[in-house]
Parts: structure tokens; C-alpha cells; sequence
């Protein structure tokens, strides 16, 4: 008697097959979506990407590794390979080790829970790195915060950022009564402005193509309501941001802002991308747009 195919099959660089007709596929996509990021979905077949973001993302909110590894064995047709189990434990044992924190007398601070780390990661820091109860630390400029993530994550650490975000000036924007978002979508949106095991400030929503991102940032915007600044890669996506602004909101015209290489509007501008936002003296800080769109042709692009 030939066994059953299970519902999912995994490759050694963590691609992940997941059959949608299979009668467990409603059980097994929940949980896989947790910890691998959805990538394609062609037909009955959903393919699935193990990353480290991914899984240091899971281990934040809660999930173990032992969960991921059991569930992976449970619902996997074959072995799972040696060589994805290796990079699995490795990618749980470089979790949890550092984090941007606020220090009474410090500031804030990069915090390490293995001495000796950030000696090994930082040359020219050993004078400042400071021995701690359970750990070691050194201070930082809040500008570095963005700059020591990236680096740190080429170096394959993930960093807790506890240093939390300002209050932002309030923005009255509403939905219109027409808008309804899919239940995926409301999920999404509850993700980012509550999260569960995140600290505030903090993450990313991924969403494959065709599944409404750009309705999720409207929703994001209805439930925080202050001043947004909306990062895009082309000129399309410009126009498709405010025609969406404009058809599904309660904002009008003079309150969004368009900032490209053509054109520049002092309302709402759209922002490609950009590490480092440089808007002309005269416009910035000048308090008269609330929603800012600026064009990846305007500013220096970084890919976050």
C-alpha cells in the first residue's frame, strides 16, 4: 500500500511547496505563514521562502524552533535536509542576543546578553562598551539606530528595538463607508498597529502581489491618524497612492503632497524608498503637509 503524499515539501534552501488541494493544506497554511514568507501562487501549489527574517520574526512573537522544526517534520514528505536543520539552529542560536534599549543615565543604548559580543562586532569600541549584570552595552546617537540594524543584520544578528517611536501630529483621515477590507487585510492592519510580542516601532508587512497592499496602508493610516510619509519605488505607484488616497479616504487634494523629479506639490508627498529624507529648507517642517509622497528619482535610494 503506497503511504499518503503529506501536504508540504521542503528543499534544502528552504523553498517550501505547499499543496492547496490537500485535505490537511487547511491546517498546515496558518502556522507555515508564521514562520515562512509567501512568495508565489500558481495554481495549487503555494510556494513558500524560509528566510532569517522570517523565522527571527516567528521566534520574536513566541514561536520555538522545536514548534517550527516539529511542524516542518510532521506535514513534510521525505527528511527534512540536514543542511536547512543546520541553518535553522543557526539562525535560533544568533537570536536574542542584542537589543536597542533606553538606559537610565545613558540614553539610548546598544545591549548585548553575551559578553564579549559586541567587542567582536565593533572594532574601536572597547573603550566605550560597558560590562553589565547580565551582559554588556554601549551607548549610541539615536541617528545610528537604523545604521547598526543593517549592519547587524550582515552579520546575521537580529537586534530587538525596544527604543520605541514619537507621537506624531495628528491627522483626521477616515475611511470612506464604501472601503472594506478583506479579513486577511484587517489582519494585517491589527499586526502592525498592535502586534503581539512586538515591541512598538518595529516591522514589516509582507504580502504577496495582488493582495491589496496598498488597501493595508490605508487601513494602517485610518487606525493610527497622524501624519504619514509614503515611500514608493516608481512613478506608478505615486499615482496609484493618491488616486487611492483620493477615491477611499476622507483627505482631500490640498492636503497631500507630491514630491518627484517633475513635479513638487507642498501637501502629501511620496517617498521612494530613501534612507535618509532631505526635503528642500523651505518645505520642511513648514507644517503644511500632512502626508508627504516623494519619488525614488528626487533622493538617494537605500533599500531598508
Amino acid at each position: 500500500m503506497v503511504a499518503e503524499r503529506k501536504a508540504i515539501w521542503v528543499q534544502t534552501d528552504g523553498t517550501i511547496f505547499l499543496k492547496t488541494d490537500h485535505k490537511e493544506a487547511k491546517i498546515v497554511q496558518p502556522f507555515l505563514s508564521q514562520f515562512a514568507q509567501l512568495v508565489k501562487t500558481p495554481s495549487t501549489i503555494h510556494i513558500y521562502k524560509l528566510s532569517p527574517f522570517s523565522v527571527w520574526y516567528a521566534l520574536e512573537q513566541g514561536v520555538t524552533m522545536k514548534e517550527i522544526i516539529d511542524f516542518l517534520e510532521s506535514f513534510s514528505d521525505g527528511v527534512l535536509p540536514v543542511a536547512l536543520l543546520e541553518k535553522l539552529e543557526f539562525w535560533n542560536e544568533r537570536n536574542g542576543k542584542l537589543e536597542l534599549r533606553n538606559i537610565d543615565g545613558k540614553g539610548p543604548c546598544l545591549y548585548s546578553y553575551q559578553s564579549g559580543l559586541l567587542n567582536t562586532l565593533f572594532d574601536g569600541k572597547e573603550t566605550e562598551i560597558l560590562p553589565m549584570e547580565d551582559g554588556e552595552m554601549f551607548p549610541i546617537s539615536i541617528k545610528e539606530r537604523g545604521s547598526i540594524k543593517q549592519f547587524l543584520m550582515t552579520q546575521e544578528y537580529p537586534v530587538i528595538d525596544r527604543l520605541g517611536v514619537e507621537q506624531g501630529t495628528p491627522l483626521a483621515v477616515q475611511l470612506k463607508n464604501s472601503v472594506s477590507l478583506r479579513p486577511y487585510q484587517k489582519e494585517a492592519v491589527q499586526s502592525f498597529v498592535d502586534p503581539k510580542g512586538v515591541y512598538e516601532g518595529n516591522g514589516f508587512i509582507i504580502l504577496p502581489c495582488g493582495s491589496g497592499k496598498t488597501i493595508v496602508g490605508l487601513g494602517v493610516m485610518n487606525e493610527i491618524k497622524e501624519d504619514t510619509l509614503i515611500l514608493v519605488p516608481n512613478d506608478t505607484s505615486l499615482q496609484q497612492w493618491y488616486k487611492e488616497l483620493m477615491e477611499k479616504t476622507s483627505l482631500e487634494a490640498s492636503q497631500i503632497g507630491i514630491y518627484t523629479s517633475e513635479k513638487k506639490r507642498s501637501e502629501i508627498s511620496y517617498h521612494h524608498y530613501v534612507s535618509d529624507v532631505d526635503l528642500p529648507q523651505q518645505e520642511r517642517g513648514a507644517g503644511i503637509s500632512p502626508l508627504w509622497v516623494i519619488s525614488r528619482q528626487v533622493l538617494g535610494i537605500s533599500h531598508l
